[in-house]
């Protein structure tokens, strides 16, 4: 192995320096083979490179690795340290910096028995003095220095607190050892990804020199101030010291000198000096502020530009005036504030929902709305997940039309690269403590000194993203309680701020999520929390505004109102579509709530990802393999997967090869896109005109990505180019084109609501309750036969409701458009009937806003053959250069467009015409029928009515045979393609 080497002269001058150690072994066989490794990295990672144990990603290989994380593991790492700098003046230090150790270690030196540092948290960062005034661990004899990781099993360690607990805790998803390790979750099983304990170094490790003292910490925070009439913001950075040798006082020795530097400045400078507040052991806290007037703000994409600042705060000697250290940081200036305000009832909902509050955020005064996804850890082997990969997936989810991204509590905190990513994209993050489905057991001592530390730690780091919008206590931990613990009661807030009594309940974490979270946060970010939380609906930093540089403190998710399920008060968690009682995908509108942070449908993931990495290798013909192939179901971890699927498919569509996996991946990936459409028009719709009607203030999809190929809720699949080239990270299914499509700047909508026969759609009384309830609560009592439904051959008649999203700014007021709706009607014949049933002129008022167009009702003797669509034109130059331009389509089908192949003679078809001025560029593809789900390959085209064009890039054709290939090419796919009978 290659060690470092520092000649002397490269570091003579330097009062501070770091080096990063990068290299290490893997040791087995007592010791003797040592395997050499990359830091960071994973057991598994090693154990796969160097071919001893196989990729757990591909086919049933998990099963086969399940031994790894009962054994323990060790990692030795030799580098050389600069005896000729220490030396070279007094008070010089070198520490070993672990960035995060996965996750029970320990640490020794130079083959020492004495533990030189214990670990048991893989989220927190820990810091080894190896050579100061205070003693050293190192060699003096050598400069070549060994320090061995010894890494023990995690789960052996949950296991063990778990038997000294009584040996049983409510737990969802994984073993409910995992309670007691403060690592990520998901690492022991969910129900969408593997169980793959990892252990190791999984983030960097570095030697850091310093002289005299060194800065740990700065954080920025800011608050608003009007000043005659002037936008003025205070900034305040935050520096924390660590010098053992110097007192920093007022006065005396050092000096903290802050250059700051801003867009509005043109990059010019600002200093000020930071001065000493509190001191705890070595640590000296330091603050300083200026006021800013006019400051330019960040915001959120699509609501304005993503201003940043940096700040760098200078150690200086009082000596010799030297900078002895320097950190910097980027920051933003924006307010939040989570508005719950008393709504008026809205002719949406039904009576009994007309009560509670809304739930949804302003952004520098603005109201936005979120649209986004639910964010899981990028791979199961986390060291894997590089920057730019990072980059891809986030520049994907911002292509998508999504401003948020929930860093769901199941996995991490991400790295700083995401975050800085989310500030430069205009990404706002949702970020959850690292809680996930579980009692936890905050009586327990040291557990709790961990969690407490993590969480400071944690916040204080992310403190500076203006990209962080909220943070929640925990994901479903309350709800488990609802369903699981006997003495948990919703209602009784007064307990979760005591925490003795709190401590002896059977929800005792409760105490951290409603008191001691929020104090941690208050006094990183300096708005005192008075009296805890007193409602269901309190919040913390943002009355008045909420300061500047703050975020929204939420104990949970979901959380709020009666209890969890609350569609009035908080935020939901909607599952009784594909989970719960199996609600029609066709209710989601009416299912939502104030702000719906989880829902989703599951599909199959990309046909490419299947062959490639879940069936076997050998496989022939493996579009056509069974899709119940055991190497499938295997990636498959939601329980009663099969009967959910069929449920659905069965009611919507019809098969063509009931077995086959490439029809498979095509329904469900039809199915995910149809119901994550309807969710989200529908609840896009709830957003309204003024602070009265936002009856919905955002939707999150579960989930946005997975950790390893699989069948799940994911709105892409998971790839991996270096087996793949010509595959991203994420390839988007369809699900994620609806949610583009669903939160572009223009949108335009149709909801219908059947009168006659009663009972269509909703399929049961419990469904039907739903609908209409407020809570869970509304289901008690009540069966699953279904709703009295009289069948009558009279015309159908229901009522189609239209509307108009406007969400581009700036938008010009007085902007007119025009709405019109067209019904397609297919005979028996499979002839084309059209018919114009509603036009409309709008104007438009203000951007932000969705308009409702009111609607007409519809008689119709074939409702199964009935196509409505929609479309909303400009009519003047305000929005578009020109005038007559389409902003924005939608196809409202039949909700069981399968009967529409049983009752006429629909062959929608493809045809293509060679355009001049399409020629050189792709296929020109035009349909006679209404077609639905059109794609190429993974590329999805959508929805195309008579008169549509697309026009297909020669460039999507891999065969690289050009147009010919491209017309006959199975790899097209639409519903009710007759190739595929």
């Amino acid at each position: 192995m290659d060690v470092v080497v520092f000649p002397a002269s490269e570091n003579a001058n330097r009062t501070h320096f770091e080096t990063t150690l990068d290299t290490a072994y893997l040791l087995l066989d007592d010791n003797q083979t040592k395997l050499p490794t990359t830091i960071p990295t994973t057991v598994h990672q090693v154990l796969i490179a160097n071919e001893l144990i196989p990729d757990p990603h591909r086919e049933r290989n998990e099963r086969k690795i399940q031994h790894i994380h009962d054994e323990d593991w060790r990692f030795q790492l030799e580098f050389d340290v600069d005896w000729d700098w220490l030396s070279a003046r007094p008070g010089r230090a070198v520490d070993v910096v672990f960035e995060g150790l996965d996750t029970v270690c320990e640490v020794r030196m130079n083959g020492m028995e004495d533990v030189a540092l214990s670990t048991k948290n893989m989220f927190r960062s820990y810091r080894l003095p190896l050579h100061s005034k205070g003693g050293s661990w190192l060699r003096r004899q050598a400069q070549t220095q060994t320090m061995e990781l010894l890494f023990r099993s995690s789960k052996r360690f949950g296991d063990a607190v778990l038997a000294a607990d009584g040996g049983s805790r409510a737990c969802w998803n994984g073993h409910p050892a995992r309670l007691y390790v403060r690592k990520a979750q998901y690492h022991f099983g969910w129900d969408w990804g593997p169980s793959l304990i990892t252990t190791g170094p999984w983030r960097n490790i570095k030697l850091e020199y310093y002289t005299m003292g060194r800065i740990d910490n700065i954080f920025v925070t800011s608050q608003p101030f009007d000043v005659d009439g002037t936008d003025v913001v205070e900034v305040t950075v935050h520096a924390e010291i660590n010098s053992a040798e110097w007192r920093i006082d007022t006065g005396t020795t050092h000096e903290l000198l802050v250059i700051l530097k801003g867009p509005i400045w043109d990059h010019r400078e600002s200093s000020f000096t930071l001065l000493p507040v509190e001191k705890v052991g070595p640590v000296q806290t330091c603050r300083g502020s200026i006021r800013i007037p006019n400051p330019e703000r960040w915001f959120p994409r699509g609501y304005g530009n993503q201003a940043l600042y940096s700040v760098r705060v200078d150690l200086v000697s009082s000596y010799d005036k030297t900078v002895i250290h320097s950190r910097s940081k980027s920051f933003g200036i924006r307010s939040v504030e989570l508005v719950q305000d008393i709504l008026w009832p809205s002719p949406l909902e039904s009576d009994v929902r007309q009560t509670g509050t809304s739930f949804y955020f302003r952004i520098n005064g603005t109201p936005v709305y979120m649209a986004g996804a639910n964010w899981i850890p990028a791979d199961s082997f986390l060291p894997r997940t590089s920057p730019e990969k990072l980059r891809e997936m986030l520049q994907l989810l911002v292509d998508g039309n999504m401003n948020m991204a929930r860093v769901w509590g199941g996995g991490i905190y991400e790295t700083e690269e995401f975050y800085d990513l989310c500030d430069e994209l205009g990404i706002m993050v949702w970020q959850d403590i690292t809680l996930a489905c579980g009692n936890y057991p905050a009586e327990n001592d040291q557990w709790l000194l961990e969690i407490e530390a993590e969480v400071t730690e944690q916040m204080k780091r992310l403190s500076s993203h203006p990209s962080m919008i909220i943070v929640a206590g925990n994901n479903e931990d309350y709800q488990l309680a609802e369903e699981e613990i006997v003495d948990y009661d919703a209602t009784d807030l007064v307990i979760g701020q005591d925490k003795a009594a709190c401590l002896e309940t059977g929800f005792p974490s409760r105490w951290l999520y409603e008191r001691r979270f929020p104090e941690l946060l208050d006094s990183i970010w300096g708005e005192p929390l008075v009296g805890g939380f007193t409602s269901r609906n309190a919040v913390v930093n943002t009355n008045s505004g909420g300061p500047v540089g703050g975020v929204v403190y939420w104990p949970g998710s979901p959380w709020g109102g009666l209890d969890s399920t609350d569609k009035c008060v908080g935020d939901v968690h909607q599952w009784h579509v594909w989970g719960g009682i199996l609600a029609p995908f066709q209710s989601y509108p009416q299912l939502g709530g104030r702000f719906i942070s989880e829902f989703g449908m599951s599909s199959y993931p990309s046909l490419s990802t299947s062959e490639k990495f879940i069936l076997p290798v050998d496989s022939e013909n493996p579009a056509y393999t069974n899709w119940q192939h055991p190497n499938i179901v295997h990636h498959i971890k939601a329980h009663t997967w099969e009967s959910r699927f069929l449920t659905y498919l069965a009611t919507t569509y019809r098969f063509s090869h009931v077995h086959s996996l490439r029809e498979m991946t095509y329904l469900t990936q039809q199915l995910q896109y149809d119901a994550i459409s309807t969710a989200y028009r529908g609840w896009r719709r709830r957003w309204g005109s003024s602070n009265e009607t936002r009856h919905c203030g955002g939707a999150l999809v579960w989930q946005f990505n997975d950790v390893w190929p699989a069948v799940s809720w994911s709105i892409t699949s998971w790839s991996d180019p270096s087996i793949e080239p010509n595959k991203k990270h994420a390839i988007p299914k369809p699900a994620y084109y609806a949610i583009k499509e669903a939160s572009a700047p223009f949108i335009v909508g149709l909801e219908r609501t059947v009168i006659s026969p009663k009972g269509h759609r909703v399929g049961n009384i419990k469904a039907a309750a739903l609908e209409m309830g407020r809570t869970d609560q509304c289901l008690k009592g009540k069966g699953v036969h279904s709703v009295p439904f009289i069948y009558h051959e009279r015309a159908w008649v229901f009522r189609l409701s239209a509307w108009v999203g406007v969400f581009q700014l700036p938008t010009p007021a007085g902007v007119e458009g025009m709405v019109r709706v067209t019904r397609f009607g297919v005979s028996e014949q499979g002839q084309l009937t059209t018919e114009i049933l509603f036009e409309k002129i709008v104007t438009i008022l203000a951007g932000n806003t969705t308009l409702e167009l009111g609607g007409i009702t519809v008689q119709s003797a074939t409702p199964a053959r009935d196509i409505y669509h929609v479309e909303f034109f400009n009519l003047t130059c305000g929005i578009t250069p020109q005038k007559n331009t389409r902003l924005a389509k939608f196809t409202l089908w039949p909700d069981d467009i399968g009967l529409l192949r049983e009752s006429c003679d629909w062959v929608p078809g493809l045809y293509y015409e060679d355009e001049p001025d399409t020629d050189d560029v792709g296929v020109t593809v035009k349909v006679k029928l209404p077609v639905k789900g059109l794609r190429y390959e993974d590329r999805w085209i959508g929805d195309l009515m008579p008169g549509d064009s697309f026009v297909l890039p020669y460039e999507c054709d891999i065969a690289g045979v050009g147009t010919d290939h491209m017309r006959d090419s199975m790899n097209w796919w639409h519903y009710g393609d007759e190739r595929r009978q």
